[in-house]
């Protein structure tokens, strides 16, 4: 006896896949346009993740750029009173350290104005400026603490003056300890002796400090903190210019922001172009009496095998290489930037993928063969 068509009962009526049946039928279908599509999916899913990668490489170094230039650095100066007095308390600035989010504070007394001072060799005069260890501090983490004479980067480049050299004043000679870093940004100290000393009360003071990136915008309470009882003047070191560029700017105009877009336009070109070269099969399942929800489940399952899967094991990939990099900025706390894109990528291709073709598939031709009699 003849067997019943699969999908077609006895009486010739329509009877529903099973589940096992359609998952069968899906992967007995698939052919090589759908082993390009799958490495066209994962291709595009691992290009994300690298296009998202730059971007976020590309904001960090401009972000260490801002810090190294001092935009996280602050001078303190006191507003004259009635008495015409403008200096801070050097004890107060030294205690902002103690604040959240200070890196590092210290008073400058500037200028030493009456004190002459000689390079022997050629009898050059230099200016001293005073700093308390803490104030170098905030330019020079590695400060040593013993303190003493450093002479300025660019003193230093222009005279060759440097560690070793003797300077004398009133016919005391003293010997410089080294030279400042180049992370020393002030001109007036790189142009300079800078000279440690303790925070006395007598001079004019002036408070320098170093805060957490997070903290920038509360510059202004912190310095008001550390001198309640006096009017002072907050200005950053950094300020922005045309040559600035903003991090968050890099992250929100990039490409990485737009690009899985254009990936999903791609994907949804190639399912409709497979689905116009699958319309006649799937002709043949509608008028072998497989109804439109049978194609559309099969269509799913070839979705997630052709770019569910593929998706997820070059994103996975992409972000291990990435991570792995030595050179890599991305951490685990960024790695949300980068995930996202893919994810709405995978999203919307599993979403548009079993529509386009099963859109595509159906027609004119098919609905004629899905009424024949």
């Amino acid at each position: 006896m003849n067997r019943p068509m699969r999908g077609v009962n006895e009486g010739g009526a329509r009877s529903r896949w099973r589940l096992g049946d359609l998952v069968e039928e899906a992967w007995r279908r698939l052919r090589l346009p759908d082993l390009f599509a799958a490495l066209l999916s994962a291709s595009l899913a691992a290009g994300i993740v690298i296009v998202g990668a730059l971007d976020l490489g590309r904001a960090t170094d401009a972000a260490k750029a801002w810090i190294a230039a001092g935009s996280t650095v602050f001078e303190i100066t006191a507003q004259p009173d009635e008495n015409g007095l403008e200096s801070l308390d050097p004890f107060a600035c030294a205690a902002i350290e103690g604040s959240p989010s200070v890196i590092a504070a210290g008073a400058s007394r500037g200028q030493a104005p009456d004190l002459k001072v000689e390079w022997e060799p050629s009898q050059s005069e230099v200016r001293i400026w005073d700093l308390t260890v803490e104030a170098v501090s905030v330019w020079w983490p590695d400060m040593p603490l013993a303190g003493g004479l450093f002479a300025g980067a660019d003193l230093s480049s222009r005279t060759g003056i440097g560690a070793g050299s003797v300077v004398s004043s009133n016919g005391e000679g003293a010997v410089l300890a080294g030279v400042l870093p180049a992370t020393v940004l002030p001109d007036s100290w790189r142009a300079a002796v800078v000279r440690t000393v303790p925070p006395v009360s007598e001079g004019n003071w002036s408070c320098w400090m170093r805060l957490d990136p997070a903290a920038v915008d509360f510059a202004p309470e912190i310095a008001n903190s550390g001198y309640p009882a006096q009017p002072v003047v907050v200005t950053p070191y950094a300020k922005a210019d045309e040559l600035y560029t903003d991090p968050a700017s890099i992250l929100l105009e990039g490409p990485g922001r737009w690009v899985w877009w254009a990936a999903v336009a791609v994907v949804t070109v190639l399912e409709i172009l497979l689905g116009l070269a699958g319309r006649r099969e799937a002709g043949i399942y509608r008028a072998t009496g497989s109804r439109h929800r049978d194609l559309w489940a099969m269509a799913t399952v070839r979705s997630i095998v052709v770019i569910g899967l593929p998706v997820t094991l070059a994103t996975t990939g992409a972000i291990a290489a990435t991570l792995l990099m030595a050179t890599s900025v991305l951490d685990f706390a960024s790695l949300w930037y980068v995930v996202q894109p893919v994810c709405l990528y995978a999203l919307a291709t599993l979403a548009i993928s079993p529509a386009t073709v099963v859109t595509s598939a159906s027609g004119a031709v098919v609905v004629a063969l899905d009424h024949q009699p």
